[in-house]
């Protein structure tokens, strides 16, 4: 238990570090894009409306408004997929940093977490409008 306290005071310690991490991150993902953000939210919609008229007209799910329970669960099982997978090649891609800077080492995992976690929180917005507007109701 003071093991972890330490890390996190450790980690407080350069937060400025962490938001610094977490800003380019996001500068890098969306320079070179077109759309740019646009395309982060896109991409996700086009996969869920696909998956929503396969499962709802080609294998023929029986759940009423199946869109709304895909919808609600697509974008978590996406967020922890993103970022367990950045966190695999984080080290490796900032091996350079780590040689030349001494800090610690768990900032590079809150800097690519906390970045995939700012896009979730849009995704999240979106998708709560989106039902709020398709009138998405209980089922009794």
């Amino acid at each position: 238990m003071r093991s972890s306290g330490r890390s996190l005071r450790r980690v407080w310690r350069y937060r400025e570090l962490l938001h610094s991490l977490v800003v380019r991150n996001l500068k890098v993902k969306y320079q070179r894009s077109l759309l740019g953000f646009v395309w982060t939210l896109v991409n996700p919609l086009l996969t869920v409306a696909i998956l929503v008229v396969v499962f709802s007209q080609v294998v023929r799910i029986p759940l009423p408004d199946y869109w709304a329970f895909l919808l609600s669960g697509y974008f978590v099982w996406n967020f922890v997929l993103q970022t367990l997978n950045t966190g695999t090649y984080i080290f490796a891609e900032h091996s350079r940093l780590t040689r030349s800077v001494a800090f610690p080492s768990e900032i590079l995992v809150f800097g690519a977490a906390g970045s995939r976690l700012i896009e979730f929180v849009a995704e999240i917005v979106l998708v709560l409008i989106a039902l709020v507007l398709l009138h998405h109701r209980q089922v009794p």
